[in-house]
Formats: structure tokens, sequence, C-alpha cells
């Protein structure tokens, strides 16, 4: 059967209106079609080698760097011992022209989509008519019951979703109803993306409401969040806002708490600098901000708030100082701040909870009732600490590239408030875990996740000056604070890098790529002696897997000749029913999709992709079909 022999189910609602909105075309792929196969068993070429197979990388490679290293908190101090932390530390890092920014990568930004281009795709959409059916669409998430922010969301009778500068709702029409704006919030600043929380049933304390991110005018390094009651639809009230110190770094929603991680940057210095050239005007620059930084206190280093809904509100900090957090081992002087709320209660000072720790951020992974946060940064320059031993047999020899880069991860909970702490509907604040280190870099987000209480991390580990990769698999246990390996998968993917990767309970899946794509399946299941069972070599790369199906996994990403040259939009579906031996038993082009059609010219060149391919909310399987948006463009000599 045929793509265009299978009937296409109707666009959900959300998407339906996103991918218009963006003039992008929607692909739906049944998940049961025989589509193409170019999966060979036999083809040692790269098209469908599946022997499982590794290398130890090149013996050039130094063996002493660390591949995991203790990263701990002190024992609790206070705001003192706090303030003397970043001092000290800041003195070491000081330099004529201040303090550098460092690796500071602001969180997810998202684009808000155009009026015009909005505004038709809601009165021209068929599929937005309100029918008898409750089922909706909703963001794509990693983990079930977590929500994700976006720039649209849908409660299945309305529609909420940025317009330049504005928040829309929109009504679904019933029956031949055509659906209304029926209400817009002018927002003063850019919005990035939005939470949406409906009350609990008989909450009448309760109600549902918009969380909205953005940045002010001071763009990264202000963060905006500004909760509106929806409870009337027609008449929306903007219950809060506020502008924080901080870039957004991530958020996530459960059971109507948010936990929202931002990092903030020292604050409020003015530094000196070289009075001219030559070391004696470096030299009294230096020692100039050295006397700045020792005359610093807690609000050049704390984030602070500001009320943006009281006339003459002061800025005042986020959280005490004796809620600051400091890790035993430096990570950096920016702060990391972890805000709780009920999203349907009244957001105000005295109804969320802060802490923050001395480190920075970069990525979140969440659980219900877990965050983890991941920064990258430069290796020790000294490279002095020896590697722990595994407790695990690697799947073949390997020598640990000398890293240039590891990433640190620390795990934050949540716990119940006392009776006399809680003073709302907020009944959680956000606690330290556990904190840890490990050579490499990681992905996005994907390459994270929590199973039975372990973290599992799989991280591309780079030596750029041999140009040498390797990508490891590590499951580490949390201990008195600090994060254990105590399993870990070695050598995948030698001189490649990660494109891909998906946990699913006790399995997981990696796509690594430079010329040839491996697909890797792995045995997670005892985490003391996790397994690569098997791999698929095939041309091109995922960059987005998604399970679709017992056994069946979806695969976004490109395709690409023997050489590693990339071709354009592919999908894939494979067979993980024998994780030993998975299989690409479907593959589509983009040439392949109906209406699409290249120039009649054979002096040409083409170039296409899936937002999908970058972020996974872009991407939507519902009731047995993905929708997938790209663009293509060709070009005629």
């Amino acid at each position: 059967m045929s793509p265009q022999a299978e009937k296409t189910p109707a666009m959900p609602v959300k998407k339906k209106l996103l991918l218009a909105a963006v003039a992008v075309v929607a692909l739906a792929i049944s998940l049961f079609l025989a589509l193409s196969f170019s999966s060979d068993p036999d083809d040692d070429t790269g098209n469908g080698q599946r022997s499982f197979s590794l290398s130890p990388i090149s013996e050039t490679i130094d063996q002493q760097n660390p591949t995991f290293q203790r990263v701990g908190l002190v024992a609790p101090i206070g705001c003192d011992e706090v303030l003397d932390y970043y001092k000290q530390n800041a003195l070491e890092q000081v330099t004529p022209w201040g303090l550098d920014g460092g690796w500071r990568v602001f969180g997810p930004r998202s684009d808000v989509l155009p009026a015009v281009d909005f505004l038709d795709a809601v009165s021209t959409s068929e599929s937005t008519t309100k029918t008898s059916s409750p089922d909706y669409s909703t963001t794509n998430i990693q983990v079930e019951g977590v929500d994700e922010a976006d720039i649209v969301k849908t409660d299945g009778d309305y529609i909420y979703a940025f317009s330049e500068s504005d928040l829309k709702i929109i009504a679904l029409g019933f029956d031949s109803e055509a659906p209304t704006v029926v209400a817009s919030v002018g927002l003063d600043f850019y919005p990035v993306e939005m939470l949406l929380s409906l009350k609990p049933d008989g909450a009448d304390d309760l109600s549902d409401s918009l969380i909205i991110i953005g940045y002010g005018s001071g763009g990264g390094s202000h963060l905006r969040l500004v909760q509106i009651n929806i409870d009337d639809r027609q008449s929306p009230q903007t219950t809060a806002n506020l502008t924080i110190d901080g870039g957004y770094v991530g958020v996530r929603l459960a059971d109507n708490t948010v936990r929202l991680v931002l990092a903030s940057q020292p604050l409020g210095f003015d530094w000196e600098f070289p009075a001219g050239s030559g070391l004696r005007a470096q030299a009294d620059a230096l020692e100039a901000n050295k006397e700045i930084i020792r005359n610093s206190d807690l609000t050049n280093w704390v984030p602070a708030y500001q009320d943006n809904l009281q006339e003459d509100f002061a800025p005042e900090s986020l959280m005490d100082c004796s809620q600051m957090l400091v890790p035993n081992v430096f990570s950096g002087l920016s702060t990391l701040s972890i805000m709780t709320f009920n999203a349907s209660a009244e957001l105000a000072p005295d109804s969320w909870r802060a802490i923050g720790l001395a480190a920075d951020g970069q990525s979140i992974y969440a659980t219900a009732d877990t965050v983890y946060v991941a920064t990258t940064e430069p290796v020790d320059e000294d490279g002095a600490d020896e590697p722990e031993p595994t407790t695990a047999d690697t799947v073949a020899p390997t020598i640990t590239p000398v890293a240039d880069l590891k990433t640190i991860i620390h795990k934050f909970g949540q716990e119940s408030l006392a009776e006399s702490e809680n003073s709302g509907p907020t009944a959680v604040r956000p606690v330290y875990m556990a904190s840890g280190e490990v050579v490499g870099t990681l992905l996005n987000q994907f390459s994270m996740d929590e199973w039975q209480g372990d973290l599992r991390v799989a991280v591309t580990i780079d030596d750029f000056g041999e140009n040498a990769q390797e990508n490891h698999i590590k499951i580490l246990r949390p201990n008195r604070g600090v994060f254990e390996e105590i399993g870990t998968v070695e050598g995948l993917g030698i001189d490649e890098r990660i494109f891909a990767v998906r946990f699913m309970g006790p399995q997981a899946y990696i796509v690594t790529f430079r010329q040839i794509d491996p697909l890797y399946a792995l045995d997670l299941s005892d985490p003391t002696n996790p397994r690569a069972l098997g791999e698929l070599k095939i041309t091109g790369f995922s960059s987005y897997l998604h399970p679709v199906g017992e056994n069946l996994l979806l695969g976004i990403g490109q395709e690409a000749d023997l050489s590693g040259r990339t071709q354009g939009l592919q999908i894939s579906l494979f067979d993980t029913s024998d994780p030993t031996r998975p299989e690409r038993v479907s593959q589509l082009m983009l040439v392949d999709v109906p209406g699409v059609t290249r120039p009649d010219s054979d002096d040409s060149s083409s170039w296409s992709s899936s937002p999908a391919e970058q972020d996974h909310r872009a991407f939507l399987f519902y009731e047995d079909s993905s929708y997938i948006p790209y663009n293509t463009s060709w070009y005629a000599r």
C-alpha cells in the first residue's frame, strides 16, 4: 500500500494550527505502511550491515584522563560563608577586564507565530471545528506526566498561542461555527513559551492559568515570568508579572507544580579596564578589580526579582541566603536557582519556594518529582585525577580519550512543606540531592534518563587535539550526595558523535554518525552490567528517535552518501523486536512525498530539513500517525 492510498487522519487541533501558522507541511506516516525497503543484511557498504563489532580508539590518545570525579556539597553553611565562597573563587578567576562570562548558554528560545499567518490558519483550518470527540493533541514530551513549555497550548476547547507580542485565546467552533479569537493580551516583553495549568475538579480556591516565560529588556540576562488567570477565557487577568535576574534554563510542570530553573551571572559589577597598553596598566586594573570583589556583598551574587504589578517596588532577593548551597568542587561563579510554585494558585512572594546553588546550568531533564540540571565546562588543565575503576565490563577494549570538555550534573528533588510552612496551595519545596561529573558532553535533554533511581547518561568524549571521539553510556547512582558510577558501556561509535538518544525503560537506543550511521541497541536492565546488544549500519542518521508502537522506533534525520555528505530529510522506521539485529523496515525520503517534486534540471541542488530534528516538540504522534513539519529548497545554477 502506498502513502497516497492511506487515508490521512484529521490533524489534531494544536498541531494543525501550529504547522499551518509556520507555513510547513504535515507528513503523515502510518505505522504499518509497507514503504520502500533500504536495509540489506548482506550489504557491507554501509547500507544495512547488522554485524556488531567495535574497534579500540586510536593508540595516540592519552589514557590518563579522568572518566569520573566526585562532586558534592560542603556541609550546610551560613550567609557569610556563602559570600566568602564567591569572593575567594572570584579572586582567582578575575582578570584585568573583570570576570569572564564563561560558558553560559541561555536556554530554549522559540519562534512566535506571525500575526497574519496565525489568524489565517485559525480561520481556514477545518479540523479546528469542535467535534463530539473529547480527544486533542498536546505537546510532545519526554517523560509521561511531565509537561513541557511550548509556543502553543490547547485544552480541547481553546487554543492559546503567541502572535507577535500578544497572547491570543481562540475558541474552537462547535459544529459549523468557525474558530473565534475571544481575547488578546498584550505582552511588553519577548515571549518564549508557556505552560497551561488546569485546576483539579472541585478546587475552587485555584484557577486555570497560563505561565508565560520570556525575556525582558535586558535580553538573556533578565527573565520575565507572567501568570494569567484564564477562568474567564474572554477576560483573562494578569495575576503576576515578575522580572528575575538570570537566564532561562528550563521549566517543567507536573501535578500543577512548576519547577523553573534559571542561572544568573555575577551582578552589578562595574569593572575597571587597563588604562592604556602595557603590563603595568593590566596589573593596576587587575588589582582594582580584586578590590571590587573584596567589597562585594550578597546582592552581587544572589539573584533578585521585581514585581512589575506594584509601583515603586524595590528589587528583592529571589531567595534568602540561608537557601544557598555551595559545591565542594568549584563549579563556576553563576548562581543556579530552582523555583517551585503551584501554577493554579496566585503567584506571590510567599507562594514560591527557591533554592540556589553556586554553579551554572544549561539543560534540564525532569521526572515527576526530580530535576537534573547539566552544564558543560572545560576539563581541569592539570588532569591529575586518575580514572576510577568501573564495575562493569566494557563492550570492547577502548582507550579513554583526553577529553577537552566535561559535564557536571546536579539532582534536585522536592519535599512536602510542614503545615507551619505551608502558606498556601504550594505544598512542596525544592531540595538538593546529589551532584556528579562525567567526562564528555551531552547532546540534549534526551541524553539523561532516570530509571529505578539511577541516572543514565549518554556522552560524547572529544579530543579536539587528536580529532578523536568516543561515546559512552554511564549509569550513576546517588550515594550520600554524590553520584557514583556503577556501570558503563564504552567504545560506541569510535571517531563519531552522538546524534540521537532514546532511553526506554531497560533499553536504550543510540545513533552515532560521521560517515555511516550505526543505530546501537543496548540492554540496561542490569545497571551494574549494561550491554550493547547489536547495531545496524546504514547511511545517513537520525536526529530524533520516537517510539511509535511495540518494538517500533521512528527516526527523523538526514540521508547521506557513503562519504557522510547529507542529501536531505529522511524518516526511518526501525524494528527492534530482536535487539541483537535491529532492522530498518521502512524509509521515506522527501522526494517520495506526494506533491513534492524537484526541478526538472540536472544542474540543481536541494536542501531539506525538519524542525523536529532539533526540537522534539515540533513532532506529533497521534492516533497511530506521525506529523512531521519540514522545509525544503531547491537551487538551480
